[in-house]
């Protein structure tokens, strides 16, 4: 067993793995508890559901999609931070992590924090249990198909709430 490994029966985590969980799981309970409990984020939240709405109450339509954009930003640079000590670092390296983000947002739910978190998991473990069936390059295709699936069967996600029509 390497160094810094957790050793569960036949599963063997490595300790990087690890911090990179503990980093992640920190990371969406800190931006879930800000959105639902600072004046900011009711702001960001109330600008997502109805901008219109938000600027006739004063909110700066304008200031919250900047701060918000550089919120996601500094998200995005935590992750690479997190990443980086277990694959290699290369200018383009963000864009399939984009594409794994996009999957899993959808299939979590818009707007859910939570559902994101139970989404990257699920998707991580039907990518990685996939390879006992498929050869290793379909294996790609299971993030996009589950994503499909998830838009037929349940089009808010699965953590997402229901939007009524008017």
């Amino acid at each position: 067993m390497a160094r810094g490994a957790i050793e569960i029966g036949d599963l063997v985590i490595e300790g990087q793995r690890l911090i990179i969980l503990m980093g992640s799981l920190v990371l969406a309970a800190a931006l879930m508890l800000f959105l639902r409990f600072t004046r900011l984020g009711l702001a960001i939240r109330a600008v997502g559901e109805n901008p219109e709405a938000a600027q006739a109450n004063g909110v700066s339509v304008r200031r919250i999609h900047l701060i918000t954009f550089a919120l996601g930003s500094a998200l995005a640079g935590a992750a690479g931070a997190l990443i980086t000590p277990v694959t290699y670092a290369f200018p383009a390296m963000g864009f399939s992590y984009t594409l794994y983000a996009f999957i899993t947002i959808i299939i979590g739910g818009l707007g859910s924090v939570w559902g994101a978190v139970l989404a990257g998991f699920l998707l991580g473990i039907a990518e990685s249990v996939s390879v006992i069936w498929l050869t290793t390059g379909y294996n790609a295709m299971v993030g996009p198909a589950l994503m499909l699936l998830m838009l037929v069967l349940r089009p808010q996600g699965l953590l997402g709430q229901r939007i009524a029509r008017a």
